[in-house]
């Protein structure tokens, strides 16, 4: 197996103050490669009104809507470019600003697509081809992790909180909607999108939700054991009364 290349990566998205589905998945991005070894600046995108974290490198517009010097320095140190897409980000018609930023990029790109419309107008058409054409590299986010849901409705709660996610909302919010999740899976959720480590807040609540279903499990093995012992005991009784029943009548008649 071959060893990892560290590489550095510059960022476009919005990125946690910000409450939205987008700014969620970044930190996770992020997070997941720093935990590769590789170093991530996030040059944002409508967040100038919140306080900024450390990993954030540059606002990717000014006032007056232009491409700051710092964010082009940065796109331009990187070795690697992810632009994170969704229409209503970035500024101009469908966001189309974006396009003056990629005509600019000199490194490779990737450009990952959080909504792919039904009945896209014609001008976002042209507006997601020309993002396409100007990476190197497009990723659809899928619907695959829900589709993996044996049960029908949870299914279906899972992929409508996915398409709440794409068009913005928070994940904790769009969990919350949905009854069939546990109330707990909302709450680290929550507190993983504040934080800024929604990973490590969704594997410690995959972990207790895990423990709470052993703990169950316990449970009904120690009230289904006694249960099963006064039931076995009760079939060797009717086994036993079959085979004296018979006995008992000859007896009678034999005498």
């Amino acid at each position: 197996m071959s060893e990892h290349r560290t590489r550095d990566y510059a960022m476009i998205s919005t990125y946690p103050p910000t409450q939205c589905g987008i700014a969620t998945f970044a930190a996770a991005l992020s997070g997941g490669l720093y935990e590769l070894g590789d170093d991530v600046g996030i040059v944002r995108v409508g967040g100038e009104n919140d306080p900024a974290r450390e990993i954030v490198v540059a606002e990717l517009t000014g006032q007056r809507g232009e491409m700051t010097v710092a964010a082009r320095n940065e796109l331009s140190r990187a070795d690697v470019v992810i632009v994170q897409h969704e229409y209503g980000i970035y500024g101009g018609r469908d966001g189309d600003d974006i396009l003056k930023v990629l005509d600019g990029l000199f490194v490779p790109s990737i450009a990952i697509l959080h909504t792919v419309l039904q009945r896209p107008t014609p001008h976002q058409i042209e507006v997601l081809n020309a993002v396409i054409d100007g990476v190197d590299v497009a990723v659809v986010m899928t619907q695959a992790a829900a589709e993996t849901l044996s049960n029908r409705a949870m299914r279906a709660d899972a992929m409508d909180a996915l398409v709440q996610v794409r068009e913005g909302a928070p994940l904790a919010s769009a969990l919350a909607g949905k009854k069939r999740f546990p109330g707990i899976l909302a709450m680290f959720a929550r507190l993983g999108e504040q934080t800024g480590q929604l990973p490590v807040m969704l594997d410690r609540a995959a972990k207790q939700l895990s423990a709470e279903v052993q703990r169950r499990a316990m449970q009904m093995a120690t009230i289904l054991e006694p249960l099963l012992i006064v039931g076995m005991g009760g079939v060797v009784m009717l086994i036993v009364l079959a085979v004296l029943l018979p006995i008992i009548q000859l007896n009678s008649f034999v005498k």
